[in-house]
C-alpha cells in the first residue's frame, strides 16, 4: 500500500471514527477499512510456534490443532481450542470484544472471556485472563502503545520485553533472570498454517465463505466488496429469521455452551483474585466440544451454505 493510498484510508478512519457511538465491534466500518483475514483466524498464534506451546510437556510436536469459530455474531464470540494429544496439552478459550474510541485517549479493547491452558503430564490447569488493552497514537502512524493491565497482590515473577522480538522472566524475590526467550531463534521459528485451497475448503470456511470480498479488496475494488459483503450479510439475516419462525436454535460446529457455574477450573483458580466470569455476556462458557470434533466431516452442513438454506 502506497502513501497516498494509506493517508487516503487514515483520513476515512478517523471520520468515521468521529461518528461512532459506543461499542466499535456492534457497527460496520467503510469496505476499505476490512482485513484481508477473518478474526477466527487470530487464534492460530497459539499454535504457530509448536515448541512453545508444547514446552510444558517437554515435547515440541504440535499434532492437533483444530479450528476456532465464531460462535455468536450478535455480540461477536470467537472460541478456540488448540491441543497437542500425543502430549497431554491443550488450550481452549472465547473472547467477546468490546471497542470504545477516545478521540486523544485512543482504542480501549476490553475482552470478555479467558482461556485455559490443561498440561496433562502435571495435572496443573492454567486460568489465563484476557487483559484490557488501550492503543495510543495509532493515527499517526509512527507511535503506538499497548497497555496491559491486571489485579495482583503481591508480584512474584516479572516478564519484560518486545512482542516482536523476546523477553526475559524474573524472579523478584532475588532478582534473578531465570529464562530469556528470543523470538525467532533456533527451535521456535513460526510455521505457517496448513490451510487446504479456497476450492477445497467446505463452504463454512472462513476463507471460502468470504471469498468474494477477499478478492475484491486484493483488486482494490470496493464496488465488488460491499456487493458481496452485503450478499453474505443479508443471507444470514434471513437465515436466522427463518430460523426464529421455525423454532429452531442456531448451533455451532465445534463448540457447546455451558452455564457459568460448571466452569469448575475458572471457579477454583480465581478464587480469591476478585476476577469475574461475566457469563452473562458471552452467551455462557464455551468448551470444544470432543464428541462433534472426533464425527465431523465436510459438508459440515449438508443442504445449506452461508448464502442460505
Amino acid at each position: 500500500m502506497d502513501s497516498k493510498t494509506l493517508s487516503s484510508r487514515l483520513r476515512e478512519l478517523v471520520k468515521f471514527l468521529g461518528t461512532v457511538k459506543g461499542d466499535l465491534a456492534n457497527v460496520t466500518g467503510p469496505p476499505s477499512l476490512l482485513a484481508p483475514s477473518s478474526v477466527v483466524e487470530v487464534g492460530h498464534c497459539w499454535a504457530q510456534r509448536p515448541s512453545v506451546f508444547s514446552a510444558p510437556a517437554l515435547e515440541p510436536n504440535l499434532e492437533n490443532a483444530p479450528p476456532p469459530e465464531q460462535v455468536s455474531h450478535h455480540p461477536p464470540i470467537t472460541a478456540m481450542h488448540v491441543s497437542d494429544r500425543a502430549h497431554g496439552v491443550r488450550a481452549d478459550g472465547y473472547a467477546r470484544v468490546e471497542m470504545t474510541f477516545g478521540g486523544a485517549s485512543g482504542v480501549l479493547i476490553r475482552q470478555v472471556g479467558h482461556a485455559t491452558l490443561r498440561i496433562e503430564r502435571f495435572d496443573e490447569d492454567w486460568l489465563v485472563p484476557l487483559p484490557d488493552v488501550r492503543v495510543r497514537g495509532f493515527l499517526s502512524g509512527f507511535y503506538r502503545k499497548d497497555e496491559f493491565k491486571g489485579r495482583k497482590k503481591e508480584a512474584l515473577f516479572e516478564v519484560a520485553g518486545c512482542w516482536s522480538e523476546g523477553w526475559t522472566a524474573k524472579d523478584l524475590r532475588t532478582g534473578k533472570v531465570i529464562e530469556v526467550y528470543e523470538v525467532g531463534a533456533e527451535g521456535t521459528e513460526a510455521i505457517p498454517m496448513d490451510i487446504e485451497l479456497v476450492g477445497e475448503q467446505d463452504p463454512w470456511e472462513s476463507r471460502r465463505a468470504w471469498d468474494g470480498v477477499l478478492q475484491g479488496l486484493r483488486a482494490g475494488d470496493m464496488r465488488a466488496v460491499v456487493a458481496e459483503k452485503s450478499k453474505i450479510e443479508q443471507a444470514q439475516r434471513e437465515m436466522r429469521a427463518s430460523e426464529a419462525r421455525r423454532g429452531h436454535t442456531w448451533e455451532p460446529l465445534f463448540f457447546k455452551s455451558l452455564l457459568g457455574e460448571q466452569h469448575d477450573v475458572f471457579h477454583r483458580l480465581s478464587e480469591g483474585l476478585g476476577w469475574q466470569l461475566h457469563h452473562e455476556k458471552t452467551k455462557g462458557v464455551w468448551k470444544m466440544d470432543d464428541g462433534k470434533v472426533q464425527n465431523l466431516q465436510r459438508p459440515f452442513r449438508a443442504g445449506m451454505t452461508p448464502f442460505g438454506y
